[in-house]
């Protein structure tokens, strides 16, 4: 009865068996997620004191989750995203680094994450951090600090904010707070918003350090560099758009003149769907916002509408659809034999409000004798 006992309990304490998730499994370049605790031993952290990182205990569902969302966020790249230790251990030293998500932050301090600045290519297995304690067990949220602190692995700084003297007025860009087509940079505050980006802006070393993330995340200091296409073209593949809570976001890289993305969204019901562009800087070298097209297809492949994601970013789609599949392929608007003179990263949010879920409000108009009808979601007065 005592063996029994004492077997039960060591079984309890093991650890769940963590889902094998991996994104781009091509490529040589890893960063693994590590769910399962992890003892650290001889870093840049430890200054002679053993760090015993506990294991998350989160659900397979939420590990499934924020790996989808890590992933995305590093979809237009040459690196595979990977909840496996095996497949951790095979990538090359320098082309790799352990994100540990643990509860276990008082050796460090209230903060939701830590990482060094261009670890990834140290080449001592140097881990970054994700406190997930710190961060309430919300998967958005320890998604959105692991990509945050991944992309400090890669060499970024914060993408800051100053005003026009050179101040400084915030460490982390705050982006837009639209509550239905809100953005955040990734390097930025990226917790609460919609949709996060790479973005170009300043750095936070000072206002004059401009910094593309998406340019140095591929660079040759960090040895994977883009994948040659991260989105099938073809309707038949079209990469589902999963909604967040009515929300939703996508973002790609078209890599030539010729490329395509193609995604698509299920409606259940009749829905309105609001849908912007990020505004992010694109750069001297990169496609202008003009040469960026955005069609939205129904289900027979017939043309709802065409939009250039320069006028998204300044204005929005806003449409009523019945239930359906449609599909948004996002490609070059302009001459598809001309060759591109670098890769244009692009980035859309939006939400989808049942219409059972707006509400009517309608107004006399005294001057022209008419009725003028605005519907708008019911929990906003």
């Amino acid at each position: 009865m005592i063996s029994f006992i004492v077997m039960f309990m060591f079984w309890e304490c093991l650890p769940a068996q963590i889902p094998a998730l991996n994104s781009w499994p091509k490529a040589k370049a890893a960063i693994f997620l590590d769910f399962d605790g992890q003892i650290v031993e001889g870093t840049a952290w430890n200054h002679g004191v053993r760090i015993n990182a506990q294991p998350s205990h989160l659900s397979n569902d939420d590990i499934r989750n924020i790996f989808r969302r890590v992933a995305d966020d590093f979809r237009p790249f040459n690196v595979n995203i990977t909840t496996s230790q095996e497949v951790y251990n095979l990538a090359p030293i320098d082309k790799r680094i352990r994100i540990i998500i643990t509860p276990t932050h008082s050796w460090y301090g209230n903060a939701p994450g830590s990482s060094f600045i261009g670890s990834f290519h140290w080449g001592d297995d140097t881990p970054a951090w994700v406190f997930i304690d710190m961060l309430g067990n919300d998967v958005k949220k320890i998604a959105a600090v692991a990509s945050h602190e991944i992309g400090h692995s890669l060499g970024l700084q914060h993408q800051s904010v100053y005003d026009e003297n050179g101040s400084k007025l915030s460490e982390f860009n705050g982006g837009s707070l639209n509550r239905l087509t809100g953005w955040a940079p990734i390097m930025g505050a990226n917790l609460y918003s919609a949709c996060t980006a790479w973005i170009t802006g300043h750095s936070g070393i000072n206002r004059d350090s401009l910094q593309s993330d998406v340019t140095l995340i591929a660079g040759a200091w960090n040895g994977f560099g883009f994948r040659s296409d991260d989105y099938a073209d073809d309707l038949l593949k079209a990469e589902r758009i999963p909604l967040d809570d009515e929300h939703f976001s996508f973002k790609g890289i078209i890599n030539e003149a010729s490329d395509a993305d193609v995604f698509s969204l299920d409606l259940p019901v009749r829905a309105e769907l609001v849908m912007q562009g990020i505004n992010f800087e694109l750069g001297e070298n990169k496609m202008q916002p003009d040469d960026i097209v955005v069609d939205i297809l129904g289900e027979r492949a017939d043309t709802v509408g065409t939009y250039h994601l320069s006028r998204l970013i300044s204005g929005r789609i806003d449409l009523i659809l019945q239930r359906g599949t449609y599909y948004f392929v996002i490609r070059s608007g302009g001459d598809k034999k001309k060759k591109l003179a670098s890769m244009s990263y692009y980035a859309l949010s939006g939400s989808v409000v049942p219409e059972e879920n707006l509400k009517q409000l309608t107004f006399q108009n005294n001057t022209k004798d008419q009725l003028i009808q605005i519907k708008m979601p019911k929990n906003e007065e």
